[in-house]
């Protein structure tokens, strides 16, 4: 990467950064509707895209690592890739009959 990329890559994550962390102020608010616009399993489907190109980017670069570092690196790489996939199961509602 060259530094003027580098520095664009900066200069866009400012914005990206500020509209997260403003969001994140009102955290009920942010919980409730991140990303916003009734899109919340926007959210979910970016963290576990993320989650899949981060752990096999990872999985590329294990050569270099002691043992215990690669096992780590993938464990907890693979556990939040984990997180993501459960967190876009859609979450069922208990139905309750009522008996009269």
């Amino acid at each position: 990467m060259t530094p003027s990329i580098q520095r664009a890559a900066l200069l866009l994550s400012i914005p990206l950064g500020l509209v997260v962390g403003l969001a994140a102020a009102w955290p009920e608010a942010f919980y409730d509707s991140f990303p916003g616009f009734g899109r919340t399993w926007v959210a979910l489907a970016a963290w576990t895209i993320f989650g899949v190109l981060h752990l096999a980017y990872h999985l590329g670069h294990l050569a270099d690592m002691a043992a215990i570092d690669a096992v780590g690196n993938v464990v907890a790489l693979g556990l939040s890739l984990l997180v993501g996939v459960a967190l876009l199961v859609p979450v069922r509602h208990r139905v309750v009959e009522v008996v009269r």
